[in-house]
């Protein structure tokens, strides 16, 4: 066996696998399925003429929300923020999870009616508290959409690709 030089870069490049079912494999798909979301959701706004809405993505959410301290610092303008990340909470296909309160945040009763008014309907009350909206509600009211995740963090990540789907044609409603 040949060895890899010390000081030799490696990348480890593993595509999304998608089972006949829906459900998808991923690394990385806490980041992954929330840019999926978002790029999504733009180019559906921009289709429609919709150009009001501001989409931030942001890093280092696991090791202490530094991209969204950073945004809140010049969030004071927005009128609600509307954080997409994964959850390991929900089933997998049933769509999108509401985040009503975490170990860091509760939502505004004004903003939980309007997200189930287009048809948010899975709520969750959980721990933890360390998601971007938790942050981003010191500049406005914030929410957090949890997209059913599995094995968050790990080598590979599952998801159901209808649950991306649906949150983007539901957020579409929201925004649009």
């Amino acid at each position: 066996k040949a060895a890899a030089p010390i000081g030799t870069v490696g990348v480890v490049d593993l595509p999304i696998v998608a089972s006949d079912s829906g459900i998808a494999f991923s690394r990385n798909a806490d980041n992954r399925t929330g840019v999926a979301v978002l790029v999504a959701l733009a180019h559906r706004l921009c289709r429609r003429g919709v150009n009001d809405v501001s989409f931030a993505f942001l890093v280092q959410e696991e090791v202490g929300l530094y991209g969204a301290r950073t945004l809140v610092s010049a969030a004071s303008t927005y009128r609600e923020a509307v954080n997409v990340d994964v959850t390991n909470r929900g089933t997998l296909g049933e769509g999108a999870v509401l985040n009503v309160k975490d170990g860091g945040m509760i939502t505004s009763s004004a903003m939980l009616a309007k997200l189930e008014a287009v048809g948010f309907d899975h709520r969750e009350v959980g721990g933890g508290g360390t998601s971007d909206h938790t942050m981003l509600q010191f500049s406005c009211p914030a929410a957090g959409i949890g997209i059913p995740s599995r094995y968050i963090h790990s080598s590979v990540s599952s998801f159901h690709i209808d649950d991306l789907t649906t949150t983007v044609e539901k957020l579409a409603v929201y925004f649009g």
